[in-house]
């Protein structure tokens, strides 16, 4: 069964030429629209290193300043208890992260 499924998804070349004609017509809309979007945002490659250089630390930390600067300090507090710990690989505790200081009311937020 799965051989006769594999050999529908088989292009006949006048078929394959066809579709390579509408995709290389320069005055095909859809395609040019489709282009000026590759164009904006940039090739798969660079879309996926965009991608990747968000989801770096430093590029995190910027958002957290810019949307709540109230929880870098946390932040910083956390990243300085991992580095300490690191060695040991142990985590720490919520016990450990509340004896650390009384939370600032305004700093916390409810999430429903």
């Amino acid at each position: 069964m799965l051989n006769d499924l594999r050999s529908r998804l088989s292009v006949p070349p006048d078929r394959l030429e066809a579709i390579n004609s509408v995709l290389l017509d320069t005055e095909t809309r859809l395609i040019n629209d489709f282009l000026t979007v590759v164009a904006k945002y940039g090739t798969p490659e660079e879309i996926n290193q965009q991608a990747d250089d968000a989801r770096q630390m430093p590029a995190l930390l910027e958002k957290v300043k810019a949307a709540h600067p109230e929880y870098l300090e946390d932040l910083d507090w956390l990243e300085q208890q991992r580095m300490q710990q690191e060695s040991s690989r142990s985590l720490i505790t919520d016990r450990k992260y509340l004896e650390k200081k009384p939370l600032k009311s305004s700093s916390m937020k409810t999430v429903r």
